[in-house]
């Protein structure tokens, strides 16, 4: 595997590591600075196997697994890859973790700002939907497994990741009630 680590602030520049290596190098770098690091691989292949490679090492790693294939974007999305990229994108909110993703994955808007929603909060529906969509939700007549959302007049049902069971959210205008 080929290996560049860039460090941006100081322009830090790490080549030529095998594989051991890079993944000692990445955890002591993560365990040393406390902070979040991001790890783009050329593949999801690459990704996978650093993921494993890292997680062996440090159980705080996601992996943020996109398809490679723009026929693939535009026509579906792997469910279980849809579903690590809702899971990590919730872990990341609250958490210091090493996040490993492929080319792909790393030019994809992540919109990090996860919602909290609660009764009588204000937020319009659009906006909702819009936040479901850039994170990987997709749209169904009927909400039956996690990532998937439903919308119908003023009721938005969500299958979020980290739940058992789907949410609805009725509206009254642009409140929830």
């Amino acid at each position: 595997m080929w290996c560049n680590i860039f460090k941006y602030e100081n322009e830090l520049t790490v080549s030529g590591l095998n594989n051991s290596l890079i993944y000692e190098y990445i955890v002591n770098y993560y365990e040393k600075y406390n902070k979040n690091v991001l790890v783009v691989a050329e593949s999801l292949y690459d990704a996978n196997n650093i993921y494993k490679g890292i997680q062996k090492r440090n159980e705080n790693v996601c992996l943020f697994p996109m398809d490679e294939f723009a026929t693939v974007l535009a026509i579906s999305s792997s469910p279980d890859l849809r579903v690590a990229r809702i899971d990590t994108l919730n872990k990341i909110s609250n958490n210091k973790l090493i996040v490993i993703t492929n080319l792909t994955g790393f030019l994809k808007k992540i919109d990090k700002d996860i919602k909290k929603l609660k009764v009588n909060f204000y937020s319009k529906r659009k906006d909702i939907i819009k936040f479901l969509e850039d994170n990987s939700y997709v749209k169904t007549n009927l909400v039956t497994t996690t990532g998937e959302y439903a919308v119908r007049n003023f009721i938005i049902d969500i299958f979020p990741i980290e739940l058992d069971n789907a949410v609805r959210i009725e509206f009254f205008g642009d409140d929830i009630e």
